[in-house]
C-alpha cells in the first residue's frame, strides 16, 4: 500500500492525532484548525 489513498488517509489521521494533542511522527508541525477532512479517491480501473 503505497499509492495517493494510503499517503491522504496517513496526513488526515496525523491532522486529527494534532487536533487531540497526541503524538504527531515529524520535527516540526504547524497544523492550523481543521473542521472537515475530505480523503476519498477514487481508483480508476
Amino acid at each position: 500500500m503505497a499509492g495517493k489513498s494510503t499517503y491522504m488517509r496517513q496526513v488526515a489521521l496525523i491532522t486529527i492525532m494534532a487536533q487531540i494533542g497526541s503524538f504527531v511522527p515529524a520535527t516540526y508541525a504547524k497544523i492550523g484548525a481543521v473542521d472537515k477532512i475530505f480523503t476519498r479517491v477514487r481508483s480508476v480501473r
